[in-house]
């Protein structure tokens, strides 16, 4: 709220909160690394998520909130398509977002 325009983040729309917050539900399931970071399996949220979230989280659907910058660029090795999720950082953000978000729809 305080920061200058060029140093915000983009909103989120509700589907992009819904995917984000599946990416935590995965993202909480795995160890931080000694940074903080969560190493999430892009391809485990596909196959997993309908039966975790109800909803379908497909691989490039993250790409919105890559671009946004809510969370950082794949990473490709030998056993799939990752990212790195520092939930300190994301979760807050996620939670404000589903607020506001309702927040309007309530006052339309």
């Amino acid at each position: 709220m305080f920061k200058q325009e060029k140093d915000r983040l983009p909103s989120l729309s509700d589907s992009e909160v819904k995917i984000l917050n599946g990416i935590l539900l995965f993202a909480r399931k795995t160890d931080p690394n000694n940074k903080g970071f969560r190493k999430v399996n892009l391809q485990d949220v596909q196959n997993e998520s309908m039966k975790e979230t109800g909803n379908l989280i497909r691989v490039d659907e993250v790409n919105p909130l890559i671009e946004k910058k809510y969370l950082t660029e794949k990473i490709m090795d030998e056993k799939g398509v990752y990212l790195m999720v520092c939930l300190e950082d994301v979760e807050p953000l996620a939670k404000n977002w589903s607020l506001v978000n309702s927040l309007k729809r309530k006052l339309r």
